[in-house]
């Protein structure tokens, strides 16, 4: 029983680990095509 739970913690552990790593990467990505979708916005407008 005790070490269903400390497998089922660990695998827990593992998956919040790379959900983490993912929405990391996510969010870097999108950070990025922000910045771009705002520097064209801003060549646009200056153009």
């Amino acid at each position: 029983m005790i070490k269903k739970c400390m497998r089922l913690t660990i695998s827990a552990l593992v998956v919040r680990r790379e959900l983490a790593v993912e929405v990391m990467r996510f969010g870097r990505e999108r950070r990025r095509q922000l910045l771009h979708i705002i520097y064209s916005l801003i060549l646009l407008s200056l153009a």
